[in-house]
This record gives C-alpha cells, sequence and structure tokens, in this order.
C-alpha cells in the first residue's frame, strides 16, 4: 500500500484537494492513488481544519461558466478560518494563468 494513503484520512483529503486545486490531470491522480476516495462532503473540510490544515485560500474565476461562484464560496465556507477570492476577468480553466501573480503572492506567504 502506498505510504501516503496510511497517512490519517485528513492528510489524504488535504493531498486530493491540492491535486483538484492544480489541474484535471491532478485530479486523474488524485483519484488513482487514493482509489477514489474523495471528499464526499463540505462537512470533510472542518476535519482537514482541525488536523491541522495551513491558512487556505479558495480563489475562484468570476466568469467560470461551469463550476458557479457560489460553490466556491460555499467550499470557503465550509471550511473555518479560509479566504474566498473571485478572481475577475478569469474563467474556469484559465484562472492560473488570469491570476499568476496572486497565485505567485499567496504562496510566498505561506
Amino acid at each position: 500500500m502506498d505510504p501516503l494513503a496510511r497517512r490519517p484520512s485528513a492528510r489524504v483529503l488535504r493531498a486530493v484537494l491540492v491535486g483538484l486545486v492544480l489541474s484535471a490531470f491532478g485530479l486523474v491522480l488524485a483519484l488513482w492513488r487514493f482509489q477514489g476516495r474523495l471528499i464526499d462532503s463540505l462537512a470533510a473540510l472542518a476535519d482537514i481544519r482541525r488536523a491541522g490544515q495551513p491558512p487556505m485560500t479558495i480563489l475562484h474565476g468570476a466568469e467560470d461558466s461551469l463550476i458557479p461562484p457560489r460553490m466556491g464560496r460555499e467550499l470557503a465556507a465550509a471550511a473555518p478560518g479560509s479566504v474566498f477570492e473571485l478572481v475577475p476577468g478569469a474563467g474556469h480553466a484559465d484562472l492560473l494563468t488570469v491570476a499568476e501573480a496572486r497565485v505567485g503572492q499567496l504562496l510566498r506567504q505561506r
């Protein structure tokens, strides 16, 4: 069994969240590696926070036509202490390109 998969579930969920954020390719890898164990509810995010998750910033494209910004706000609301930022001019697939400077700034803060 994969050593990462043996860690507490909060760490597995954290890794999957990172995969989800990075790209669809990250999601495919996460599904394969963790045998489909994804977050099944927004309540799972609260468990991640209790496990010591670092501060979370959720960036969402204002022009995203696949996932409405409302869902990004709901995700942020389910994770106490998280921050939601709506990125003007960004859609679904171009979020990291449009918000490249902001993403870099956030990574340097961590």
